[in-house]
């Protein structure tokens, strides 16, 4: 009888042990439920004043002033060959494709004051936004880090997102054939839904 008291004795030890880690555990469950995700803002401003911001988040991309669907980023610097010769394409997909997509230009390795940013974007007739922003450098680096990029990045450097998702990226200039089939692709994929 002794024996049969201590098995269980030790049965209902182990089922309360277990009801108690099930409980734990679902305690962890809700609590990772409410972890909420990190999000940070960035803000860019061009020289006319106009500012525009970025959340990110779980490595999505939400333009808080742009209510277009399909964003493109491109990280250029003023004294990049390639990036200067990726300048008319985009103009042409900005006119192209102005009610579906909103082109952003952000400035590396630049510290280019007002007046010398004006001149830049009227020299090279920029039709879209463009931006000397003092996050550039902490937005670049949050942005290779989700596209598990080298820190060392070629550029231009340019990233299509639809809908906050990103879709597709480039390094180094691309014909503006590749860029058009990829933008006529993430117009398809929103019309599915």
């Amino acid at each position: 009888m002794h024996k049969l008291s201590i098995a269980f004795l030790l049965l209902s030890i182990f089922i309360f042990n277990s009801c108690e880690d099930k409980k734990d555990s679902n305690n962890t469950k809700t609590k990772m439920k409410n972890i909420k995700p990190i999000i940070k803002i960035f803000t860019f401003k061009n020289t006319k004043g106009e500012e525009f911001h970025i959340n990110t988040s779980n490595k999505k991309v939400l333009f808080k002033e742009n209510s277009k669907p399909i964003s493109i980023i491109t990280f250029l610097s003023a004294s990049c060959t390639p990036c200067i010769h990726e300048i008319p394409y985009l103009n042409i997909l900005q006119k192209e494709y102005n009610s579906k997509i909103f082109i952003s230009t952000i400035l590396l390795k630049n510290n280019m004051k007002k007046d010398k940013l004006d001149s830049f974007i009227k020299q090279h007739k920029i039709k879209y936004f463009i931006s000397n922003s003092k996050d550039s450098s902490n937005f670049a680096d949050r942005i290779v880090k989700d596209l598990k990029l080298s820190k060392n990045f070629s550029i231009p450097l340019t990233i299509i997102y639809v809908n906050g998702k990103y879709f597709t990226h480039y390094e180094g200039i691309v014909p503006i054939e590749m860029m058009e089939y990829d933008i006529k692709e993430a117009i398809n994929k929103i019309k599915k839904g």
